[in-house]
């Protein structure tokens, strides 16, 4: 898999120790794909004056930064996000956030169940009803990539306007 133009990758490695825990603790293994991502650059951020963008549901999204592991507790990595959304916004377990956009966007990573290796993304439906009854399920989420792969093939990156 190639990156997308402008990606910068995370200057902090991870290690295949790294990857071995984040499995345990989502108790499910990293579809390869994106244990790969995590390999080879561990997430990263879009070089200033640029994003990368994707159309889904007929709107177009962005994407500011692909999260990374951190063994930095004052950091907020991808180990953080994934138990806020898990234990504090009682999102399903079975979704890992991936990435973020400039807005309050975040996209998932199916990691269990019938959306194994999906990405998936609240969209407006989905934060309304967690604001009504606070409990979502993974249906709830939309599917946006059949897998990361297909994720990052989808995305272009274009210059901001400055």
């Amino acid at each position: 898999m190639s990156l997308p133009a402008r990606l910068e990758p995370n200057p902090e490695r991870c290690t295949e120790e790294d990857l071995r825990a984040l499995e345990q603790e989502l108790g499910a293994e990293l579809p390869r794909d994106y244990r790969d991502f995590l390999a080879a650059c561990n997430g990263g951020a879009v070089e200033d004056g640029h994003s990368l963008e994707f159309d889904a549901e007929s709107e177009t999204h962005d994407v500011a930064c692909f999260l990374g592991l951190s063994r930095d507790p004052r950091r907020y990595g991808l180990q953080r996000q994934y138990l806020t959304v898990r234990d504090d916004w009682d999102f399903p377990p079975s979704l890992l956030p991936i990435a973020v956009s400039v807005g309050p966007a975040k996209y998932y990573l199916g990691v269990g169940g019938p959306r194994h290796g999906k990405v998936l993304h609240h969209g407006q439906a989905c934060l309304e009803k967690r604001e009504a009854d606070g409990v979502l399920q993974v249906e709830d989420f939309l599917v946006i990539a059949a897998s990361f792969s297909a994720f990052m093939a989808s995305l272009r990156c274009t210059r901001l306007d400055t």
